[in-house]
């Protein structure tokens, strides 16, 4: 699905082309075969002027970006933060895993390929 639905918003300038797949293995869901691409610049924030655009400060809090309309909008994308998406998850099945990190990762051995990924049920798992 598109933005939440399974149609764009006429007028909305996304171009699309989906195709119906397997989704989950039970469901069918459309699938868009390339990103969806506004043309309408209202869809897009306006990165202008001189601005900070981004910080990795943990004390530095920078203004929401949001487009006039569309995904990227306050009403299509409204703002939240990692641990209210936690609790929704949580709520909604709080026995799957929420977060999983392999450790200890395993080394880099020269310029090779990267090893192969811990096997699952030896991964930190949070639910």
């Amino acid at each position: 699905r598109i933005c939440g639905s399974s149609e764009a918003q006429p007028g909305s300038g996304i171009t699309k082309d989906l195709h119906s797949v397997m989704g989950c293995g039970s469901s069918t869901a459309n699938v868009p075969s390339a990103a969806p691409v506004s043309t309408n610049p209202d869809d897009y924030f306006p990165y202008t002027g001189k601005d900070v655009w981004y910080t990795c400060k943990a004390d530095v809090a920078l203004e929401l970006r949001c487009a006039k309309q569309g995904v990227a909008s306050l009403d299509g994308c409204p703002p939240t933060t990692l641990p209210k998406l936690l609790k929704k998850a949580a709520e909604k099945d709080g026995s799957l895993p929420a977060l999983k990190a392999e450790r200890p990762c395993p080394a880099l051995m020269g310029n090779g390929p990267a090893p192969p990924a811990l096997p699952d049920d030896q991964w930190k798992t949070w639910t």
